[in-house]
């Protein structure tokens, strides 16, 4: 093993890391490191860390076992983390508490075992700019101080622990052991965990909570030098639709668990999710929902060997609706402003475009009413290619059948012919993209890649193309329109993949200069360097000033990591596997499992990474 790093070194890492984890509710959502009085409804998610003996154990068997990169471990990953370890229990869980209250919006609770409180204090916590002092009236407490970190931190026995919070009023003399909250999580041996149990709080605060800091979120986006007003508000609107529909499940909970866990037996990676809303919410009426309502596309069957298979049947409510709608004005108001900037079309193509955002708007909005994400999407094997496939529940047929017929004149070289097929009523039309398609698409799904078939029935829209799409299009709809009796599969979210060839056709896309993504990542990267350049950056993203406590992190974002690790998963296992499923009790139990394949690819990428930035 190599000596260990220099003081200099160990700092600049430390201090990243520990940045890293406080960001989390600290800086993420811009509540400052203190705070004045303490709130006695708060709301704990209990989430957190087996043990780090637990994460070493399985981040060697992923990179040296799994991925036979023992050196890459040996040398530079392990190094990199014992040095987080002084003084600290290696047996014991860490946990991360993020901590909600009416008043002070999100804060951050770390909970750390301690093996030897003068080494952790010391030789872990000194060297990295967190400096303590011990209370006189209270020898269990320190105040904190530094650059890096304020708050107070509480010595708590048997087991040995600390607990550090930036209000010493919510950390008193006495207080409850934290270890007691995660014991269930333990035995159950999972590396990472996170549960929230809401019997002990009311509906109120928990929205009073949450909505603080949603507010402080929001308001901590700045607009972008190349950004529009209205580019500005979409984004700002975006982040609050999401955040919205994680309030309501926040609030609307009675418990959550998640979990997961390696199979070092079976090289596996298992991940578990148990999910109950309090009752008579709208959230559990949603749910029930899911439960007694079959989704649109519940007679399409997969297909096996598909390299992708997923279901989605995501019920919401009225506000989400709301949301959705103000976000589609949004875009289109958008769409029309990169239209129009956009030099490179003709008069004819930019009308045309502007005229289908107007109508996608509509069919968006329209759709939104239903108050359901009912969808299907499968990449099927079709010979020696494959085909895709896409279904998704919606209204506003007119106007759809209206946006198809502007493709044409949307885009040189684009011709549709309509009514080519009538399945159950439903016409089928045909879009030849001309020869424009996307070169990186001819690999997975073959040389009739270009040739698009829609079509709209009485509740959906459909897509395919590929090796066979329209036949395999034809037996989908046909399979919907004339299913009778259907019933309720349950699932509210079901996915399977075979990654490797996935993200290899994904990274071909983005990097094919012909595709619409891939000038949209251009245009991206293009917005990005100038925005660095304006603020002084390098290359890597970083100024002079604070290259050193983030390199590790800017060199991760400019990593060129698909080639060198898709490769790994070949004739291997690269499956992965997702299931949510509403149960008799209007429960969401769910699990998930990665194969070896995915394993051996993330220790690869691990040890590529360790390898060139760690050592």
């Amino acid at each position: 093993m190599k000596p260990l790093f220099t003081q200099s070194y160990y700092s600049h890492v430390s201090t990243s890391c520990f940045v890293a984890l406080l960001s989390l509710a600290l800086g993420a959502t811009g509540i400052a490191p203190r705070e004045a009085a303490a709130q006695e409804d708060e709301i704990r998610v209990i989430s957190g860390l087996g043990s780090s003996e637990l994460l070493i154990g399985d981040l060697e068997h992923i990179v040296s076992k799994i991925a036979d990169r023992d050196d890459s471990f040996q040398d530079n990953i392990f190094p990199n983390i014992d040095i987080f370890l002084y003084g600290v229990d290696p047996t014991k869980a860490v946990r991360l508490d993020p901590i909600f209250s009416e008043k002070n919006g999100m804060e951050l609770q770390l909970i750390v075992p301690i093996s030897d409180l003068d080494e952790f204090l010391n030789d872990n916590l000194d060297p990295i700019g967190i400096e303590s002092k011990r209370d006189r009236r209270d020898r269990d407490l320190y105040e904190l101080s530094g650059t890096v970190y304020e708050g107070w931190l509480r010595v708590l026995k048997d087991p040995e622990y600390t607990a550090m919070f930036p209000r010493k009023e919510a950390i008193p003399k006495g207080m409850g052991h934290p270890a007691k909250l995660h014991e269930e999580m333990v035995k159950k041996g999972y590396l990472l965990f996170a549960k929230l149990d809401n019997s002990k709080s009311k509906l109120e605060t928990r929205k009073s909570a949450f909505e603080k800091m949603q507010t402080t979120s929001l308001d901590g986006i700045e607009k972008r030098p190349d950004e529009t007003e209205k580019a500005y508000e979409l984004r700002k609107a975006v982040l609050n639709q999401q955040l919205s529909v994680l309030q309501q499940w926040f609030v609307e909970s009675q418990e959550t668990v998640l979990g997961g866990k390696l199979d070092r037996e079976k090289n596996v990676a298992l991940t578990e999710l148990f999910f109950s809303a309090i009752e008579k919410t709208q959230l559990q009426e949603d749910i029930l929902r899911v439960r007694d309502e079959p989704s649109y596309f519940t007679p399409v069957e997969t297909v096996e060997k598909s390299l992708l298979a997923t279901r989605v049947n995501f019920m919401f409510s009225d506000d989400v609706v709301a949301s959705l709608k103000e976000i589609y004005q949004l875009s289109e108001t958008v769409a029309k402003e990169q239209v129009e900037e956009d030099k490179s079309v003709s008069e004819g193509e930019k009308k045309s475009r502007i005229r289908s955002a107007e109508l996608l708007k509509e069919v968006l909005q329209q759709s939104a009413e239903l108050g359901v994400l009912d969808a299907f999407l499968d990449i099927i094997p079709s010979g020696d290619a494959h085909t895709f496939l896409l279904g998704v529940r919606c209204q506003g047929q007119e106007q759809i059948l209206k946006s198809i017929d502007e493709l044409p004149a949307s885009r040189e070289g684009w011709k549709i012919e309509k009514d080519i097929a009538d399945v159950e009523g439903v016409k089928i039309h045909k879009l030849d993209l001309g020869g424009k398609a996307p070169k990186a698409l001819a690999e997975l799904y073959g040389e009739s890649h270009g040739i698009i078939y829609l079509a709209a029935s009485d509740k959906a829209f459909w897509l395919a193309f590929g090796a066979t799409a329209k036949d395999e299009l034809s037996e989908r709809i046909k399979a919907v329109r004339t299913a009778k009796d259907v019933k309720s599969s349950s699932v509210v979210f079901s996915m399977e993949a075979q990654v490797g060839p996935l993200v290899k056709s994904m990274n071909n896309l983005f990097n094919d200069e012909s595709s619409v993504i891939g000038e949209m990542v251009n245009r991206r990267q293009a917005s990005r360097a100038e925005r660095k350049k304006e603020k002084g950056e390098d290359e890597t993203g970083e100024t002079e000033g604070d290259r050193p406590a983030r390199q590790a992190a800017g060199a991760f974002l400019t990593f060129d990591w698909v080639d060198k690790v898709v490769g790994t998963m070949e004739g291997e296992n690269d499956t992965i596997s997702l299931l949510m499923k509403v149960n008799e009790k209007g429960e969401i139990i769910g699990t998930g499992k990665m194969h070896q394949g995915i394993l051996k690819a993330v220790g690869v990428l691990l040890a590529n990474f360790a390898d060139e930035n760690l050592q």
